[in-house]
């Protein structure tokens, strides 16, 4: 992947940004009921262009116009149709963030939301609308204790919302028991509860370097149709992960074992940090 991006700042409290990223995935599953279906390489092109303000030191409230371009490319092993699609949408966002470490959280708050329409008067070949929130909270207590807590959601208030754009876990972390992509919907609402304890502390000729045990537990919905707390038809899935993590301040690591609702245990490690 490749991004850039021109940062104006003006009137002391307001900026105008332009950004363009390109990013390929190759040999990327495609899962249906959770069961491997298909594979692809993914290529995406996205500029953007948005005017925001500040929120103080800790983050910001913006609006823009974006463009985007999928391809999927899919493998001769699943004979499927390749998918092109351009969408044009209007979007806001919200970011605010003092969240001490994205990967080995320890105290802070991180909280998102994004906000996406997408039309064809646009130019876009899908009219859809939808909405991302994140927030996590974390503190410490007994001086080597922190816990923390994650809360997501992703909805498509009741339009076509493409395959391409849903809502998918992924990332690093994000989920204990499922890998990336595994688990996505066009509605989906979750949350990850998060216990870190400092083992001890490490003399790597750094200031912060500790060893966690980790102990994490999550469980998500997800709903095809627009009615989250109205009951209808939804996917439960849980999982709960038990692991050891090291902060270097460079190169945080995770080693983490994990198992899900189906009984099925997963070996998981991360090396670096988050962009």
């Amino acid at each position: 992947s490749a991004d850039t991006a021109y940062f104006m700042p003006f009137c002391n409290h307001f900026f105008l940004e332009p950004e363009v990223a390109v990013r390929y995935t190759p040999d990327r599953r495609e899962f249906l009921d959770f069961e491997h279906y298909g594979e692809y390489d993914l290529f995406k092109t996205e500029s953007s262009i948005e005017a925001g303000t500040f929120i103080r030191s800790l983050g910001k409230i913006s609006a823009g116009f974006m463009n985007e371009y999928f391809l999927y490319d899919y493998s001769s092993k699943f004979p499927q149709d390749d998918i092109g699609s351009f969408v044009n949408s209007f979007f806001f966002h919200s970011r605010m963030d003092n969240i001490n470490s994205v990967v080995l959280p320890e105290h802070g708050t991180f909280l998102e939301l994004m906000f996406k329409y997408s039309n064809e008067i646009f130019g876009s070949e899908d009219t859809y609308m939808k909405i991302k929130f994140t927030f996590w909270q974390y503190f410490q207590f007994l001086r080597k204790s922190s816990f923390g807590f994650k809360v997501f959601t992703g909805m498509d208030f009741a339009t076509d919302l493409p395959y391409y754009d849903r809502s998918f876990l992924s990332y690093v972390n994000a989920f204990p028991g499922y890998s990336n992509n595994e688990f996505s919907s066009r509605n989906i609402i979750g949350g990850v509860a998060d216990y870190k304890l400092n083992i001890f502390n490490l003399n790597l000729g750094g200031k912060r370097e500790k060893l966690f045990l980790i102990l994490r537990g999550g469980v998500a919905a997800s709903y095809e149709d627009f009615d989250l707390f109205t009951g209808g038809d939804r996917d439960l899935i849980y999982g709960g992960g038990i692991g050891l993590g090291l902060n270097l301040p460079h190169c945080p690591i995770v080693l983490e074992a994990s198992m899900n609702d189906n009984r099925r245990i997963m070996m998981h490690l991360s090396a670096g940090n988050k962009f």
